[in-house]
């Protein structure tokens, strides 16, 4: 047995995907604008045809460092 969640952000490629959506969004801090950076954010993600090929294909590679790590983030 794993002594650590098996819920591991790390292991969540939607995480991954959120991440890369915030560092788009929050890159000025300007709340006023989140709804276009938002909508910015989301087709510049869909516009980048690697992004989600990427974090899928990391998965494995994740889960082995997240494995070596003992469930610590990494």
């Amino acid at each position: 047995m794993l002594g650590w969640p098996s819920n591991s952000p790390d292991l969540n490629s939607i995480e991954n995907c959120w991440h890369v959506l915030s560092q788009n969004i929050y890159m000025n801090n300007n709340l006023a604008d989140l709804r276009g950076k938002l909508n910015l954010a989301i087709v510049t993600f869909n516009n980048q045809k690697n992004t989600g090929v990427n974090i899928y294909n990391s998965f494995g590679a994740r889960v082995m460092k997240c494995f070596e790590d003992r469930g610590n983030l990494i």
